[in-house]
Order: structure tokens, then sequence, then C-alpha cells
């Protein structure tokens, strides 16, 4: 039987610590690359998150990407380098090719000693004196400088580096890279004040955002109308609020989304949808009078709006969409009355009280189902009629009368008013001493006439039982009208006076007013008599005239 050459168990032992090094290395290198693709990969992920806010479905992608790429670079850099790592042979041409020593006796050692090999006597005595020598230059040799550490160390360090760096990164981002739905951290807090909102077509839409954290000097908000129209406009701070800022997009024609930026923080994006807006299509209106003027309701044009102050005007409207809310605004008021819809979705009706003074119009403004508000609503003017006091006047005596002390005055009274007068009352006084005043409501028998005349009898001393010679009274008339809406009102007439004389100087004057009134028939007589005559000459010579043409 041949004889076989054992393996060399201090070659093997050295080999294997080879091998060992060599699976360390490799599987610490495959390690360090596939974390620092890791870091890399999770850097990208988190950078494009903050860049563009990407949502969890975005983020749940670019994970299934990443795993993928991940798995593909632990097999490429870790396991296949593992499973194609040297055998005992392969580690001896390593050590070989750093251990210039061995001149080949170390894979020739290794070669010819393995397993199942036989040789004859005397190759068998070669092959073990070859293994022997090989064995003894072993000792010397340091077999893991065959294997470099030195790319190892770098890649370790790379990927040290990398996850160091990775930990400055803010925890939210990482939250977020792990599919969590906190807000990215930025300096600047954006939060949309205006959100996604739809708007009637024409219409002014204000964007608005508040800064929390660090606020800048001005924002900017991006527009997109469909994939290729883009416009960008700045965002000021609003004076009583520097955190808030505002833009105001006038006229909106057609949808687009927005996008809001202050400083690093945006926010968005948001929808504005176009839709048509309400509108107006019929307008009705009907004024109810009030009560003390006795009038029926009429019908007017929303265009022709003279109203009675004190009058309810009754408006329906009527629009082209179904309508949530409207309301009738009350120009020059600065107040609004809501429109009540009932089982017409398109139908409102309102009942609006007309004040004396400062409603100059009326608007109706509406918002529909999705909150789309009407806008440039036409305003339809209002002129007040205020509702005329009543009109008194003393018709006799004259403005000033002589009388006795025990005289009856005879005062003719008229008054007048548009709907009605409610009472009147007579005032005297002495002087002008308020003690002495006096009153007397005159009795109407429960009327009020729009028009009114009558004679008081005014016994001077029933009243004032202490005039005397000497005294002058004033007296007048007070008329009310009746209106219980916004009034009543009241006139009074002119002041007139009466002196109070003796019976002498009473007979004297009705003799100087009796000589004056005769003076004045007869100055009327003779003007008519010499009017007499004239008409008679002028008829004589127009007769004298027709005889000289008839001869």
């Amino acid at each position: 039987m041949n004889p076989t050459v054992p393996p060399s168990a201090v070659l093997l032992a050295k080999l294997a610590a080879v091998r060992r090094r060599q699976l360390a290395v490799l599987v610490g290198t495959g390690l360090a690359r596939w974390v620092l693709v890791a870091t890399a990969t999770l850097a990208v992920v988190m950078g494009l998150d903050w860049r563009y806010e990407l949502p969890r479905w975005g983020r749940a992608i670019l994970w299934g990407a990443a795993l993928t790429g991940w798995a593909a670079v632990a097999w490429r850099q870790l396991w296949r380098p593992v499973a194609r790592r040297a055998d005992v042979e392969g580690a001896a041409l390593l050590v070989e090719q750093t251990a210039r020593e061995f001149h080949g006796r170390l894979i020739a050692a290794v070669q010819l000693a393995r397993p199942g090999l036989a040789y004859d006597a005397e190759e068998a005595q070669f092959v073990r004196a070859l293994v022997a020598q090989t064995e003894r230059v072993a000792r010397w040799v340091d077999f893991r400088r065959a294997i470099d550490t030195r790319p190892l160390w770098r890649w370790v360090s790379l990927a040290v580096v990398a996850a160091s760096a990775l930990t400055l990164v803010p925890g939210g981002l990482w939250r977020r890279a792990f599919l969590s739905n906190e807000p990215v951290p930025r300096q600047t807090r954006v939060r949309c004040l205006t959100g996604s909102v739809r708007v009637g077509r024409g219409a002014t839409v204000v964007l608005r955002a508040q800064a929390e954290g660090i606020v800048p000097a001005t924002g900017t908000v991006w527009l997109q109308y469909g994939p290729d129209r883009r416009a960008e406009f700045a965002m000021e701070p609003e004076p009583d609020n520097p955190r808030v800022f505002r833009r105001a997009i006038p006229s909106v024609q057609e949808s687009f989304r927005y996008t809001l930026r202050l400083n690093d923080g945006r926010s968005g994006p948001h929808q504005v949808t176009v839709v048509a807006p309400p509108v107006v299509v019929e307008l009705h209106c009907r004024q109810e009078f009030p009560a003390y003027t006795r009038l029926p309701p009429v019908a007017r044009r929303p265009t022709e709006l003279t109203l009675l102050a004190g009058s309810r005007l009754g408006v329906t409207a009527r629009a082209n969409k179904d309508i949530a809310r409207a309301v009738v605004r009350l120009v020059g008021l600065q107040q609004e009355v809501p429109l009540q819809v009932g089982t017409d979705p398109r139908r409102g009706t309102a009942v609006v009280a007309i004040p004396q003074t400062n409603l100059t119009g009326l608007a109706v403004h509406l918002c529909d189902t999705d909150g789309v508000e009407s806008s440039d609503d036409p305003i339809y003017p209002v002129t007040i009629l205020p509702d005329q006091p009543p009109q008194v006047t003393i018709t006799a005596p004259r403005r000033e009368e002589w009388v006795t002390p025990r005289a009856t005055v005879i005062v003719g009274i008229e008054a007048h008013d548009d709907f009605g007068v409610e009472n009147v009352t007579f005032h005297c006084r002495v002087g002008d001493a308020e003690a002495t005043a006096r009153a007397v409501v005159l009795d109407l028998n429960g009327e009020t006439p729009t028009t009114l005349r009558r004679r008081y009898e005014w016994r001077l001393p029933a009243l004032l039982p202490h005039v005397s010679i000497g005294d002058t009274v004033t007296y007048w008339i007070e008329a009310t009208d009746n209106n219980t809406a916004t009034g009543p009102r009241r006139a009074m007439s002119d002041r007139y006076t009466l002196r109070v004389v003796s019976d002498d100087e009473k007979r004297a004057e009705l003799m100087a007013r009796f000589s004056d009134s005769v003076g004045l028939l007869a100055k009327i007589a003779g003007e008519q008599e010499e009017l007499n005559k004239k008409l008679g000459d002028l008829i004589f010579e127009r007769g004298a005239g027709n005889r000289r043409r008839d001869q």
C-alpha cells in the first residue's frame, strides 16, 4: 500500500486564521458599505421629505425602493463575497503573495499534503521534507499580513461618519421617515388660514398664512394653473399682526392650486375651485305702510324704492342655484337682515324695517350650499320720505287784538296733516310768565281728520281770572298727528297776542276801526263810480263808431 502524507496541522491552523480574518474583513467591509448605503438612502428620503413634505404614501414608496436597494447591496457586498471567500489553497496563495520567504513552498505543501494523495516511498519522504521545511519558515511569518484591513477601516470610518451625521437630523424627520404624520420640523412653521376653498368666478380670494417660530419679513405664494402655467406673488404681513401674511388674488377666473412659503416653511398645496357664483334672478319688494296711515300694501320696483319712514319692506329674492344663507344688506346702516329660506332652496324672504334716516340702499348677498358667496351685489337706492309734522294756523282774530278783561274771544283754528290730526291744544299765558300758562285740549270726538277747522270760544276770565288792564296775553295752537311709528310729530302756530284794555279804550279802538272802515268804503264807492263812468263812456264811443260805419 502506497504511503500518504498527512496535512500539516501548523500550516492548516495558520491558514484557518487567515480565512477567519478574511471572513471578518469581508463581513465588516460589507456591513460598512451596507450601512453607508442605508444612511445615504435615509438621508435622501429625509431630504426629499424636508424639501417637498411627502405624503405618507410617497414615503412608503421610497421605503419600498430603499428596502429593495438594501437587499441588493447586502447580497452583492455581503453575502456573495462571504460565499466566495478563499479556501485553504486560496488562503495559501494569498500568503504567498505577501510573504516572499516561501518561494512557492506554502502552496506546494498544502496541495501535496491533501488527504487522499498516495506516494511511493521516495515521493512521500520528499513531501514530508517539504512540509517540515515550510513549517520552519512559517514559524517566523505573520500570515495575517495576507489580509489587508485598511479598506475595512476606511469603509467603517465612512459608515461611522455617515451614521453620526444622521444623528444631527431632527427627530421629527426620523419619525416622518418611519411614516409618522407629524409636521416636517422647520425654523418657520406655516399654518394656512385660508385652506382649500370654493369661490365664485370673478371674486377676490385672500390667501392668509400664519408664521410660527422665526417670522420672516415677506413670504411667497405659488399658484399652479394646470400643468403648464405657474405664477408667483409676494406675501406681506398684516399691519396689525406681523405673524399673519396675506395676498389678495383679484378677479379669479379659473381654478388653481397654491403653496405658501414663509422662510424655510411651506404649507399646501391647497385648492381654490372657481364655480359660478350665486346671483339674484328675481327680486320683488312689497311696502307695508304704518298702521296709522290706513293705506294698503303696495308693490314696489327694486329700482324705485321711495319709502315712508316707519314702513316695512318685504323682500323676496330668487337665486339661480340653491342657497344656504342670504342677507339683505342695509347700505348706510352697516346692518344685515337675514333672508329666511323655506321649502324652496332657491327662494328667500325678509322684512326690512325702514328707519327715519341713514338708509340709502339695499343689496342682497347670497351664499350657496358650496359656501360660494355672491360678488359685486347690485345696490338698489332707497329714498326715505319722513312723515311731515302737521300744519296749524290761527285764522281769527287778528294777530294783535284789544280786549277787555271780561271778553270772549272766538279763535278760528285750521290744522292739516297727511294722515290725520290726533289732537289740538289751545295754549295761553299772561306776558312771559310760565306760571300763568294754561292749556285746553280740544275735543275732536275721537276723530283723526286730515283737515280740521274749528272755532274755539275762549272766555278770557275763565282761563285767566287774574288778568288785568294793561296785561298782554299770548296764545297759540299746538297740533299733534297720529304717527305711532316714528312720531308723534307736533307743530305750533304763530304766537298771537291780546292787549287787555279798559272799556273806554276798547270803544275808542272800535270807533277808530269803524271810521277806518267807513273811509275805506267811501274810497271803494268813489273808485266804483269812476269805473262805471269810464265804462259808460267806452260803450258810448263804440256805439257812435258803429253808426258811422253803417252810414
